[in-house]
Order: C-alpha cells, then structure tokens, then sequence
C-alpha cells in the first residue's frame, strides 16, 4: 500500500494555505491533498463576500481575533507573491438608532484594544453616504478590503502543483482507520496510509473526524443568500450596519467584485443539509431589512445571486461560536466551523496547523 508522509483532507482555502505552508518543510511530493469536488474552493471557499476583515468583531483573544489579525497581515505577502488583485477600499461601520450607537462605541473600544486602526468620519463624508444609508453616525475602518477570492485560490493550487504537491479530486473518503503510526485511508479505488492527518473538510469535517471516533461536535449549517443590483450605488468603500446582537453572521451588508458589480447580503437561513438553490421569493424577502438600512433601492433592478453555508458547530449541544483547530489524535488535527473570517484567517490557520507538527529550519 502507498504510503505517504502528509494527507490534508479539503482542498479549500484552509487546505490549500496549509498545503502551501507545509511545502516548506516538507518535501511537496509527499503531501496528498484529497478534495470531493472536481474543482478546488469550489463550496465555502468561494461562496462569500471575498472581504480581508480587520478583527474588529470577534471576542479579544478568541481563535478569530488573533487569527484574522495575523492572517490580515499574511494577505498581503501573499497578495504580492501570487499577484492577487485586491482593493484597499476600507469599510463604514454605521448606527441607525440610538440603540446601535451604543454598540458602535464599543466597537470604537474594542478597536482601541485591538490597535486597529479606525477614524471618525467627517460632517461631509456622514453627508455624502446619508444619499444611500440611514446612517446617524459612524467609524471608518481602513485596514478592510476586498480580493478576487476564486482567481486566489486557482493560483495558489497552480503554485502547489508546480511545487508537486499531489492532489486527488472527486475522491471521496469512506474510512478512516488509525493505526499506531499512521492513518489507513480508504477512498475506494485509492487506498493509502499517511503519517500525519489534516482534517480541512468544511462542511464534511465533522462527519470526517466521526469515522475517527470524535462525536462530541456536530454540524449547525446557515445558509447566507446574496442578492445583486443593477443600479447605481455606492461602492467606493463596503458599508457594514451594526451587526444585531440576535443574529447569526454580521447582518447584510454591501460588497462588491472587483469590477464593481455591488451586491447586498448574506442573511441567515439554518438548514439541516447542503443545498445552493435560491428561492425566487428571497428579492421580496431581502427589500425589507435592505431599506432599514440603506437609501433609494430599486427593487425591479434586484435579481438573485449566489448562496453560501456557513459550517457553524454544536460543541455538546451548544452553539460553538469560535473556530476549533485542535488534535485529539496523535498526528492528527482538525479545523471546525471554519466560517467567517476563514478567507481572512487562513493563512494564520496553516502557520498554526504546521507549526504542531513542524519546527521551522
């Protein structure tokens, strides 16, 4: 049986960032990356806003703070090495009552804690952005921006195929089998042991890690549905309300591609299972929560766009908010509930999962 010193398990971002780390201290060639789909980031990798955040959201010293901070900074080696395109374009962070001004001084605070850097915004900027937003006030958050996800995750594999990392797609894998110093993996046709295990499943890694006798962690999916507009609206810099404190990801905001084209979303929608259909009712379902917000939307230039789900987890029954990236077996490791800021984090997350396998030269 082939035999093989790294197996990573998802060819996602996670996987392909912890694909690229690994390939400096070990050899390429034996590193096996395995991904179910034909292509590679082709589910959650690829399914969300495209947005490099700050950090200011997540708890202080949580796995996404310090991860998303970290990573933050990693982009934009990582931007220039691989020559990925990305718009410095900055995001406001607005109140629309008086409730959430409250709030938005504690994200001033949490900023302040964090040294991320912020400024007030100015009687003409409040003035200029009041054309599209309710906005009463606001901070201006520099360090956000926007990259083209999809063409960063195709050139990153490139990288690694020309390095001679293996990967193996459409393979799906139905056993696990620990032995003392290896694992057995057993995707049908292809059957092979590795040293050392790297779970980067997404949606799959909590079922994964099950065929390993880990059952205390169990999949929460949150559809997030994205709609596009036709009109002209502002996309100088994202605009992001307060996030309400009941609510499953950070409300619906807007982004945009790098062409411009601006969309608004996600909402939250649990589901029991994955599934990307869009509903045509979800136009008449987003025009309420849009204009709560934002100014002058013309709901016949709104049409669908994509969906996302984001892998959130139950920890012993219990919404998990964090992300989980640990090793409850020897030479093995696992990353759950991998949702936002993943894009953000990920390459932090690599340095992470290598560095408790691999001392640097």
């Amino acid at each position: 049986m082939e035999k093989i010193q790294v197996a990573i398990i998802g060819g996602g971002i996670i996987g392909l960032q912890t694909a690229l780390e690994l390939s400096k201290y070990v050899n390429p060639e034996e590193i096996v990356l395995l991904e179910k789909n034909p292509f590679c980031g082709d589910e959650t990798s690829a399914r969300h806003s495209s947005v490099l955040h700050s950090g200011i959201y997540y708890p202080m010293n949580s796995k996404k703070h310090r991860l998303c901070m970290h990573g933050l900074e990693l982009w934009n080696d990582l931007c220039q090495e691989f020559q990925i395109d990305k718009k410095n374009c900055g995001k406001y962070l607005f109140a629309t009552t008086q409730n959430e001004l409250e709030d938005l001084n504690k994200y001033k605070q949490l900023a302040l804690e964090k040294n991320i850097p912020f400024r007030s915004i100015s009687n003409s900027e409040q003035e200029k952005l009041r054309i599209y937003t309710h906005l009463l006030d606001g901070i201006f958050i520099e360090s956000t921006s926007v990259i083209d996800a999809p063409s960063a995750i195709k050139k990153i594999e490139t990288s690694l195929f020309n390095r001679g990392v293996i990967f193996q797609k459409n393979i799906t894998v139905l056993d696990i089998v620990q032995h003392s110093e290896s694992y057995e993996l057993d995707c049908g046709d292809y059957r092979f042991e590795c040293e050392y295990l790297i779970n980067c499943a997404g949606h799959g890694a909590v079922d994964l890690r099950k065929k390993l006798g880990l059952f205390d962690i169990e999949n929460f999916f949150v559809k997030g549905n994205y709609i596009k507009t036709h009109q002209k609206f502002y996309n100088e810099s994202l605009l992001y309300p307060i996030p309400h404190h009941n609510l499953l990801g950070l409300g619906i905001h807007t982004s945009f591609d790098l062409d411009g084209t601006l969309r608004f979303g996600p909402n939250t929608e649990p589901i029991a299972e994955i599934n990307y259909s869009m509903n045509s009712n979800l136009i008449s379902e987003f025009i309420g929560p849009i204009q709560k917000q934002f100014i002058g939307i013309e709901t016949e230039k709104l049409e669908l766009d994509y969906c996302g789900i984001r892998p959130k987890i139950l920890l012993n029954g219990e919404l998990y908010t964090d992300f989980i990236i640990q090793s409850p077996l020897a030479k093995y490791i696992e990353c759950l509930g991998i949702e936002s800021p993943g894009l953000t984090s990920s390459p932090a997350i690599a340095e992470f999962i290598v560095s408790q396998f691999f001392q640097r030269p």
